[in-house]
């Protein structure tokens, strides 16, 4: 590898994110056998251009629940759903889960009577 592919890789925001998950991961994992912790959190928001929270379930399975605070409005869609999609392919990789095991959700400022949903008129 020459100096230009090395200085692109480590500018690269996709790799970026999977070394610090990578290292968040590691950093963790003898903490985690240690106290016999089974859910934890692996990342939060940790770099600004992927805002998501990551946490773990372990049981007979691994669980993956991903949460992503929504882009701001001046951000492209196109980019963000781009990013999105890098995201779940990097934790899916790296955790070695199929798709059914990963549950995704965005998380949107909510204001006035979005906030406030009435769920059901009866009373109980």
């Amino acid at each position: 590898m020459n100096a230009t592919s090395e200085k692109q890789e480590h500018h690269d925001p996709v790799q970026m994110f999977t070394n610090r998950l990578q290292k968040n991961i590691k950093h963790l994992r003898r903490w985690l056998n240690r106290e016999n912790i089974h859910c934890y959190r692996i990342y939060d928001a940790d770099i600004p251009e992927y805002a998501f929270a990551i946490d773990v379930y372990h049981g007979k399975k691994h669980w993956i629940h991903v949460q992503e605070y929504a882009a701001p409005k001046h951000i492209n869609e196109d980019k963000a759903l781009t990013r999105q999609q890098a995201t779940l392919s990097v934790i899916k990789e790296l955790m070695e889960i199929p798709d059914e095991q990963l549950f995704f959700k965005v998380r949107r400022q909510q204001k006035g009577q979005a906030q406030y949903e009435k769920l059901a008129d009866n009373k109980i």
